[in-house]
């Protein structure tokens, strides 16, 4: 429904399955694989795909799930911060840089300037499981914080302490 990245967010609220996994697949085999090379066209009713840097994104209503924000289409940070925070089964983090750190935690801690301001605490993520398969997408004390308020996450090699065993129920 969502992805971003470093340089583009991709919104496609209500995507055919099919139509969308053969559009993914060709992006994905290109040799310059990027979220703007999707065509648009092949998107749901509100899709797109939109800088990053946007200083406003215009959704629908009903569409994605970063509505309007005090009466004007919310920027590009402010989507990005909707997507980390909607109510979904999985956030799936692929890539580099940390979008969630615990409230305890300032953003100078983190080290990772560049999502400072797109960065949410553990406790705001509402999805149900977090899958880690980029490097270092939460800072530990944000996982903490995220699996406290009840979520659940599939941590990967690089994140799992040595000798840790995951827990399957809570």
């Amino acid at each position: 429904m969502a992805v971003f990245d470093h340089r583009n967010i991709f919104i496609d609220p209500d995507p055919d399955p099919e139509r969308s996994f053969r559009e993914r697949e060709r992006v994905f085999a290109l040799a310059r694989s990027e979220l703007a090379r999707l065509r648009p066209g092949l998107l749901s009713k509100g899709g797109g795909v939109y800088d990053r840097s946007a200083k406003a994104i215009p959704l629908i209503p009903g569409g994605a799930e970063a509505p309007r924000h005090r009466g004007r289409d919310p920027s590009g940070e402010e989507v990005m911060r909707k997507i980390l925070t909607a109510r979904v089964d999985l956030l799936y983090n692929g890539g580099i840089g940390t979008y969630v750190k615990a409230e305890s935690e300032e953003h100078g801690q983190v080290g990772d300037r560049t999502n400072d301001r797109v960065r949410v605490n553990g406790r705001e993520v509402r999805a149900r499981v977090i899958g880690e398969g980029g490097n270092l997408g939460l800072t530990q004390k944000g996982r903490l914080e995220y699996w406290a308020a009840g979520g659940r996450l599939t941590p990967t090699r690089s994140t799992t302490p040595a000798g840790w065993t995951p827990r399957t129920t809570r």
